[in-house]
């Protein structure tokens, strides 16, 4: 199961790419030393986008140290676009963007007009379904959950308080650090951004069924040094929300968002068995009903990596008819 990570949308936040990179070098490390890190790796494919916006990012280190925007050719007598306000989602509300191409949110002349935007999000349907997506900026110290453009709380908003808290925790387990979580639209409202595309309606037909969990990270700190923050606490910011991004992403493949449907199935591979060898998958059971009656029953478990994981929940779409779900 895919999730993604995006980092360096907004030029000025320095933090942020090098966030991408230690998360990717950790992971990469740790795999077959750390069983935390090799059991997520076996489950998970991890997609990370570095740096988003690198036009905009060289411009912070040969022109303008908080130039906020990409570079795209000037409308109006003014450069850029803010690609925050540019996704394809309530992009035509106006809510916390401009049509001024001289604004720091300037939305662009239309939803995925900046080339930026049309190839992430291209290459993140290109990937369907993605299960979770991150993505990170500063500052302020923040998680922030959809929805961004309306203070109507999300369908899974309580799904998303317990999963931030869990988040926040560990993080200030690390150094000390202490985050906040809340809806978007409290730290101020926005629209066409991508916390709200990652999760919202627009994708529905195109990311398989899943509805990702989306969420947004303002990292340090809270405005002492903000977009400039000192070279010295770039690496404990990195290993604070690191075991953050471990739960966000366990959680994710563990218990997929849906837009309604009753479960999403997989392509997943399980063993029956602790020790066995060669693993079953979902496909594998529907070859017969005797398999779906047997399998699909409704304490019938699998080993997951030493966790019991109920088949039922995981090959849902294959178990759907079957007695399993009667009293879940």
């Amino acid at each position: 199961r895919k999730v993604w990570i995006q980092c360096q949308v907004h030029a000025r936040e320095w933090i942020s790419a090098p966030s991408c990179m230690y998360i990717v070098h950790s992971l990469v490390t740790l795999y077959e030393k750390d069983k935390a890190t090799t059991d997520l790796l076996k489950n998970a494919e991890l997609i990370v986008i570095p740096i988003v916006n690198p036009d905009g990012y060289v411009h912070t280190w040969t022109q303008d140290r908080l130039w906020r925007k990409n570079r795209s050719p000037p409308k109006g007598g003014c450069s850029g676009t803010d690609l925050n306000r540019n996704y394809d989602d309530h992009w035509d509300t106006g809510i916390g963007t401009s049509a001024n191409p001289c604004s720091e949110v300037y939305k662009g002349t239309s939803p995925g007009s900046e080339p930026e935007i049309a190839a992430t999000t291209d290459y993140f349907l290109e990937n369907a379904p993605i299960f979770g997506a991150i993505d990170i900026h500063a500052y302020s110290q923040l998680i922030l959950s959809p929805l961004g453009w309306t203070k109507t709380k999300s369908p899974d908003h309580d799904t998303f308080v317990d999963l931030m808290d869990k988040m926040e925790t560990v993080i200030e387990s690390v150094h000390g650090t202490q985050y906040t979580s809340q809806p978007a639209v409290d730290l101020y409202p926005t629209s066409a951004t991508s916390v709200d595309w990652f999760y919202g309606e627009g994708i529905k037909n195109t990311n398989g069924g899943v509805r990702a969990y989306g969420l947004v990270f303002e990292l340090r700190d809270t405005g002492r040094n903000g977009f400039e923050l000192p070279a010295n606490q770039i690496r404990p910011n990195c290993e604070e929300i690191l075991p953050s991004i471990y739960i966000f992403m366990n959680t994710a493949i563990d218990s997929p968002l849906t837009y309604g449907q009753k479960c999403v199935d997989t392509d997943l591979t399980f063993k029956r068995r602790p020790l066995a060898k060669k693993g079953k998958s979902c496909e594998w059971i529907a070859t017969s009903q005797k398999k779906i009656d047997k399998f699909c029953a409704k304490k019938k478990y699998f080993e997951d990596f030493g966790r019991r994981q109920s088949v039922c929940k995981k090959c849902c779409l294959v178990c759907n008819n079957s007695k399993c779900f009667v009293e879940e």
